[in-house]
């Protein structure tokens, strides 16, 4: 197949040096990147672009799908059944708004992992899935209100066999809660709440399997300890401060905010005064924090905890509208932040992330351009390309 007439952005695309673009598409894989009109020969199908800006396939690197956007509460009594059902349907929602990798940060009942293997075996269509399991956490106060989503460990030697437990499930990485929860009842989100023998046990762990590990980290203290611990990815960082930031720079950890996700909460919340005193003073520190690691050229990742209340599976888009309007970031910065750098962090870039030869057709064609006006990239898909067949949106 031949994509012709498309309009590239070198920075997702290898840095070629041309702009206007044919893609050859080879059992689901690109064979090759050409300058327009310049490759010869027959095609089985040949589709025109028509001068459309073609992205690389977005990448969530946090989402729950095992958790519905509504109340929790009512999410814990679903059965098993219903619990993996729903969660192909809202993979499937992302996937129709070009997130055609997801990274699933915590499901109950193997329900992620389940999916992505249903997926990887072609029997159903769905994004890319990578799984942690369950997360793991020590004893904390909350933890109930996730029935079983958590397993809790106490010491380096529990941490260790449930780590063990989640690969052997076929957990694809360690999620772990490093400090308090905003949803969760009673938590602290600023309050630390792991050992650093605990984390470094699971980061041993997680390199054994050549994976990693993704710690929620909300507060400064749990964010440096994170990075003193090798872990790879700090999920939200809504507070990191400047020394935070600063050896962010210098070690091998990476920020992966989730704006939307902190900013978007359902009227029962914000009419909790309980949950919403704890939750409104900190979105200004939010804004601050993130805005501060951006200026300072960190690699961030892009999530957006869809699943928690009033983050619909499906309007991940929205993450692009609020780090440009809220964060003042550029367009071109989170294109790769929901490509190419998102790719690099979550260890598949050799698959994913660019529009290169050798790697996924998995692709986002969309009616505008993108570094004029980064809307288009959520109002404006005209189809979308998933392992080179076409999704119907």
């Amino acid at each position: 197949m031949l994509l012709k007439n498309c309009r590239l952005i070198p920075e997702l695309s290898g840095n070629i040096k041309f702009v206007d673009s044919d893609i050859e598409i080879v059992d689901g894989r690109i064979k090759g990147v050409y300058e327009s009109g310049t490759r010869d020969g027959f095609f089985e199908q040949v589709v025109d672009m028509g001068g459309r800006t073609v992205l690389p396939g977005f990448i969530d690197l946090h989402v729950h799908l095992g958790l519905s956007a509504g109340s929790v509460l009512e999410d814990n009594i679903r059965t098993v059944g219903k619990q993996v059902l729903d969660a192909m349907r809202y993979a499937q929602s992302s996937l129709k708004a070009g997130f055609t990798t997801l990274r699933d940060a915590g499901a109950a009942y193997g329900a992620a992992t389940s999916l992505r293997n249903e997926i990887n075996s072609g029997r159903i269509l769905g994004p890319n899935i990578l799984a942690c399991g369950k997360i793991l956490t020590p004893t904390e106060t909350g933890n109930d209100y996730f029935h079983g989503l958590y397993s809790e460990f106490n010491g380096r030697d529990e941490a260790i066999a449930f780590a063990r437990e989640e690969f052997k499930a076929g957990a694809d990485y360690i999620k772990v809660m490093g400090s308090g929860a905003f949803m969760n009842p009673g938590g602290e989100p600023g309050a630390a709440i792991a050992l650093d023998e605990e984390l470094k046990a699971l980061v041993e762990i997680a390199s054994m399997k050549n994976s990693y590990v993704a710690v929620h980290a909300h507060g400064p203290s749990a964010v440096r300890q994170a990075i003193r611990c090798k872990v790879r990815t700090i999920e939200h960082g809504s507070m990191v401060d400047e020394a935070g930031i600063e050896e962010l720079k210098a070690e091998g950890s990476f920020l992966v905010p989730t704006v939307i996700g902190l900013f978007t909460w359902d009227e029962a919340t914000r009419n909790n005064p309980r949950e919403w005193e704890k939750i409104e003073p900190m979105l200004s520190a939010i804004e601050r924090s993130i805005k501060n690691a951006y200026k300072a050229g960190l690699k961030l990742g892009f999530g957006t905890d869809m699943g928690v209340p009033d983050c619909l599976h499906g309007e991940n888009g929205k993450e692009f509208i609020i780090r440009h309007d809220l964060l003042g970031m550029s367009p071109l910065d989170i294109l790769l932040q929901a490509t190419r750098y998102s790719a690099e962090i979550a260890m598949i870039d050799n698959k994913v992330g660019t529009i290169e030869a050798g790697k996924a057709a998995d692709l986002v064609v969309v009616d505008g351009n993108p570094l004029k006006d980064i809307r288009c990239v959520k109002d404006a898909i005209t189809c979308i390309y998933k392992d080179g067949k076409k999704v119907e949106l």
